[in-house]
């Protein structure tokens, strides 16, 4: 993957009248928990297995968790994670207006769903070599018979798919099995962002960035 930066964004069902910053933000009004909380809490879609969103559904640690916890807190409404496996879900949920904010790489084809606001995160995009692969640089990866894993409805899998002339892109359910795949040798090197790749390291001795 030409290395690039994967911008993160919030998305929402309507346009965003809230803004993450630095300085103290206006009172909310009735008007904004309307628009951005209109069932009276805030439903914020996460997806597991990385730190721009949330670990797991056990460990809670994660960017996305943290800024949808803050923005119902200013808001001054319930708030409620939903926690689902990959950004598949996650745009299903946006359509089916069951969640009212996620995170998510801001593409044509999510923007069919979903509103984005200006970038909140600015991550490196890359690969995480496992422990068996035989890949030693950036130029041996689109080679025949090297086999690169995304998670399915990625915004790195239409990426790839365009770029590779050799390698074969391999779509897994979700990041952590992408590392179950790394570490049984099925994959060679798994792509996304560096916040991610950093999270899949720590799960597997021996792989790296």
């Amino acid at each position: 993957m030409t290395l690039r930066r994967a911008v993160l964004s919030l998305a929402l069902l309507a346009v965003p009248v809230l803004a993450v910053c630095a300085t103290a933000p206006p009172a909310p009004s009735a008007q904004d928990r309307q628009i951005m909380a209109p069932t009276g809490k805030l439903r914020v879609a996460l997806y597991t297995g990385t730190t721009t969103s949330v670990r797991s559904k056990t460990d809670l640690r994660g960017v996305g968790y943290d800024m949808g916890q803050e923005l119902a807190r200013r808001l001054n409404v319930p708030f409620e994670p939903v926690i689902l496996a990959n950004n598949v879900e996650v745009q299903a949920a946006m359509r089916a207006k069951t969640v009212d904010l996620a995170f998510a790489h801001d593409t044509p084809e999510r923007e069919v769903d979903m509103d984005f606001t200006q970038t909140h995160l600015a991550v490196e995009l890359g690969y995480l070599a496992g422990p068996k692969t035989k890949v030693a640089s950036m130029a041996e990866v689109d080679r025949p018979g090297v086999r690169v894993g995304v998670t399915v409805g990625s915004s790195s899998q239409p990426i790839l798919e365009k770029q590779f002339k050799n390698a074969k892109v391999v779509t897994t359910p979700t990041l952590d099995s992408g590392v179950g795949l790394l570490a049984d040798g099925k994959l060679d090197l798994f792509a996304t962002n560096k916040a991610n790749l950093g999270a899949m390291e720590e799960k597997l001795p021996g792989s790296h960035i």
